[in-house]
């Protein structure tokens, strides 16, 4: 019996990813998954259904691919996305050692059959600010007189 490949062998994979900074404050990522890798995702999904999934006249685990195929196979595509997007996202982060201060906006995702998954996450970082002179600025410490009629009010 082959072993399920670990978490750590999968994020292996070659992640292509292009960074744009269209504004100082903003980022945006250009991410490609390997085929390879969504085949894969696919596979265990295709697994994972099999084990789960209840159909008249098939025992479980028994069910043969095509009939989960037919029944199941855009919702299998659809999750595998779902799941691959915000791995790769968060990968990609890592490796580029960024840190969004909010939720990354994704879009133009194509995922062709047997191809690459490609989409794109557009998000925001802390902006770079360089701080000027601020030693020696002169400050004006005001100093609000109050009396005891203003106290007692």
């Amino acid at each position: 019996m082959r072993n399920p490949k670990s978490e750590s062998d999968r994020a292996g994979a070659p992640l292509k990813v292009e960074i744009k900074e269209p504004k100082t404050w903003q980022r945006v990522f250009e991410i490609e998954v390997p085929g390879e890798r969504v085949r894969e995702a696919i596979e265990e999904l295709f697994r994972e259904y099999s084990r789960k999934a209840s159909i008249p006249g098939f025992r479980p685990g028994k069910v043969p691919r095509s009939i989960l195929e037919s029944r199941y196979g855009q919702g299998i595509e659809a999750e595998a996305v779902e799941r691959l997007v915000p791995e790769s996202y968060e990968r990609a982060l890592a490796e580029h050692q960024l840190m969004p201060v909010n939720r990354a906006v994704i879009s133009n995702l194509d995922l062709t059959p047997a191809k690459d998954l490609k989409f794109t996450a557009t998000f925001e970082v802390l902006p770079k600010v360089a701080l000027a002179r601020y030693k020696g600025i002169k400050a004006v410490k005001r100093v609000a007189a109050v009396t005891d009629a203003d106290v007692d009010r």
